[in-house]
């Protein structure tokens, strides 16, 4: 019987201990994103078609925020084949910091977030406005 005493003290202990909050993310890896985000803007300018257009999320309201990430690696997609930069490491850190990174979003809206609503915009400002999202991401926590 006095173990079954420890047992669940120790439990209640545990349970205590415990912090209700979540953990943020490494900041080293946000800090990668942010430099290969940074870096690839000088990459860009010399690569992409002065006509290429992107569907770029801006004011993105909170319950689009999932919708606005895949609009927005769906678009860095389409960058890196319009732009032949597919092949380029701080593309590849982006792409799949964007995709692998837990970002603790839901889709669960019924508000219309298509990545067509966006405005098209030129390649550089579509970069400012992913890093713009990138960093509104790091904010949250997982």
């Amino acid at each position: 019987m006095p173990a079954l005493h420890w047992i669940c003290a120790l439990t209640l202990v545990l349970v205590c201990s415990l912090s209700a909050q979540p953990v943020k993310r490494s900041t080293a890896g946000q800090k990668l994103l942010e430099k290969a985000i940074t870096n690839f803007t000088t990459v860009i300018q010399n690569k992409c078609p002065n006509d290429t257009r992107l569907y770029s999320p801006t004011d993105i309201h909170k319950d689009c925020l999932s919708s606005a990430l895949n609009c927005t690696i769906d678009e860095l997609k389409v960058l890196g084949v319009e732009c032949e930069v597919t092949q380029d490491k701080n593309f590849t850190i982006i792409k799949n910091g964007l995709m692998r990174q837990k970002w603790n979003i839901t889709s669960n809206t019924t508000r219309d977030c298509r990545c067509e609503l966006y405005k098209q915009t030129d390649v550089e400002q579509f970069v400012n406005n992913m890093k713009s999202l990138v960093e509104r991401l790091n904010a949250r926590t997982l």
